[in-house]
């Protein structure tokens, strides 16, 4: 999956028409359904990706079928507009206070030439400098917009979770040397270095492996509790189960069943909550990972 940050839907980058892609952004049913700010246009297209050999550029070409996916983080994309109507303004004092225009910074030059019209002082006034609402509204339209590109994910929102994944693994790695580095000898060789690094590495896959069995798990909870053909204890047992993995973290999910808890309470039905229907809930959830486990499959 390759991403492609700070993208205008006006070069034309294989979506050719802009309107529509900006309308779409604005649907409800293109908004994501774990982020509220981002929504979501794609297309599936076969795309070429050069020759089958470096030193034929004219031969034979390889090509495959990518999933186009590109999103607009609405709130991201507000922070732009602030940051850039704010730069405008700054220009025009500087404009209006007697500054050159060719004093100003290259990039503000740029922006006073694109988005700005200088009306030259007469006699001893001040120079009048209007903002352009059209160039600057074309040029918000693209603010926010990032793109993702697969070769495996269809869906968007798989496509945009599995890229996040990276700050986890980024953060795991840093949460694992912290630990390790407090706990046993440094690595003063490569091959060492190389091992830890392997043995790293495999720990994040099985982590990130009962992470989405977990996720699996979950997802697979809330929908048989919505299941009519099943009894109302059955839906409610399994709305328990998803409601509990929803809240629940992995680091505290490991953590409930690392240890044996005793809990002494008077009250009967607590009592009763305590040994009985906490038990049923552990028992299933662990027998509904146990089948995800088996059947799941990692994807990169």
């Amino acid at each position: 999956m390759h991403p492609i940050g700070g993208l205008r839907l006006s070069h034309g980058h294989k979506i050719s028409d802009a309107l529509l892609a900006r309308e779409i952004f604005a649907n409800p049913s293109a908004a994501c359904p774990f982020d509220s700010n981002i929504y979501v246009t794609s297309f599936t297209e076969a795309t070429e990706l050069g020759p089958v050999k470096t030193s034929d550029p004219k031969g034979e070409k390889v090509s495959t079928k990518l999933h186009y996916h590109y999103y607009k983080n609405k709130g991201k994309a507000a922070l732009e507009e602030e940051n850039f109507v704010g730069e405008l303004h700054k220009i025009q004092k500087k404009l209006e206070g007697g500054v050159a225009r060719e004093d100003l910074e290259p990039a503000e030059q740029k922006m006073c030439e694109k988005f700005l019209t200088v009306i030259p002082k007469r006699g001893r006034g001040k120079p009048t400098v209007l903002i352009k609402d059209e160039p600057c509204k074309a040029e918000m339209l693209n603010f926010g917009i990032f793109v993702l590109i697969s070769n495996r994910h269809r869906d968007p929102w798989q496509a945009l979770r599995h890229y996040r994944r990276r700050n986890d693994i980024e953060a795991s790695y840093h949460m694992i040397k912290s630990e390790l580095d407090g706990a046993r000898a440094r690595c003063w060789d490569i091959k060492r270095v190389r091992g830890k690094e392997l043995c790293r590495l495999i720990a994040l896959s099985y982590r990130f492996h009962l992470q989405n069995a977990l996720q699996s798990t979950q997802e697979e909870a809330e929908r048989r509790s919505r299941d009519e053909e099943l009894s109302k204890l059955e839906r409610d047992r399994m709305a328990g189960v998803a409601a509990w993995l929803k809240k629940t973290t992995l680091r505290q999910f490991l953590g409930w069943f690392d240890c044996i808890e005793t809990v002494t309470v008077r009250n009967k039905r607590a009592k009763y909550r305590w040994s009985t229907e906490c038990t049923a809930r552990d028992h299933l959830a662990l027998q509904m990972l146990e089948e995800n486990l088996g059947s799941f499959s990692v994807e990169g």
